[in-house]
């Protein structure tokens, strides 16, 4: 998609701007993440961004009963108005736990820092939370949630396929494994170097595809070699929304 924008001062010089929306890149920049655990039973987990307005965050909820609880998250900043939205729970095995991934696009109210929570209802026990901040803000393209049984030794767990619309596109695939491990980054089809963030049995990848994706996977890996396990997770890409600010003298067309 093209959009023209035409500017006229009043000197009557016209200055002409073509944006090509589907080609128009900025970087996505990992800013602050936070992993923490707990073994205890407790309504809630927490751990802590730097949020800023206008910014995006995810945030990947672990819980260890197999009770089916409900998923919410939310941050202490003024006047509760980050919303933040889940792609779906999704049991890691039979009678193991859950997971959750939440994302917020667009940051209403930040705090430095913010307490950021994964609530559960009932109490869990064995939770766990992951919360990321990214900047620029973006909007969700494509998910997908769904568990595996990954291979016995290196243990490696491969999505199901998913597609996105654009190319540049943020990928995240976060997972939970009832384990105690240490992850390595695995892979995204056609993809620039992205950032592993991890704990005990949690973790998120993130990557930049480069081009657009049609039934694709991912996968990461861990160095446990209790094999056998069965892995949760969410995938979630998200496009980079560019901001225009136009001149009030500006006309705009758009083909």
């Amino acid at each position: 998609m093209y959009y023209l924008f035409i500017l006229t001062n009043m000197k009557k010089f016209v200055f002409i701007f073509i944006l090509m929306c589907n080609s128009f890149v900025i970087a996505q920049s990992l800013l602050t993440s936070n992993v923490n655990t707990s073994s205890s039973s407790a309504a809630s987990i927490s751990t802590t961004l730097n949020l800023t307005a206008g910014n995006s965050a995810i945030v990947f909820c672990k819980s260890g009963g197999s009770d089916n609880p409900t998923f919410t998250v939310t941050d202490n900043t003024a006047g509760s108005l980050n919303t933040y939205t889940g792609i779906g729970r999704q049991q890691e095995g039979t009678a193991i736990g859950y997971t959750e991934f939440f994302y917020i696009t667009n940051i209403v109210t930040g705090g430095t820092p913010a307490t950021v929570s994964c609530n559960f209802s009932p109490n869990e026990a064995f939770i766990s939370i992951i919360a990321e901040q990214w900047t620029p803000f973006f909007t969700i393209d494509a998910s997908l949630t769904g568990s595996a049984v990954a291979g016995v030794f290196p243990q490696t767990l491969t999505t199901s396929t998913y597609s996105t619309t654009h190319a540049n596109e943020l990928i995240f695939l976060c997972t939970a494994v009832s384990i105690s491990t240490t992850f390595v980054v695995g892979a995204f089809d056609v993809v620039t170097a992205g950032n592993l963030v991890s704990n005990t049995g949690v973790a998120c990848e993130t990557g930049i595809l480069t081009s657009t994706q049609t039934t694709k996977t991912a996968t990461i890996s861990c160095t446990s070699s209790n094999g056998g396990r069965t892995w949760s997770y969410g995938v979630a890409s998200f496009q980079y929304t560019p901001a225009v600010i136009l001149h009030p003298n500006a006309q705009v067309i758009q083909e």
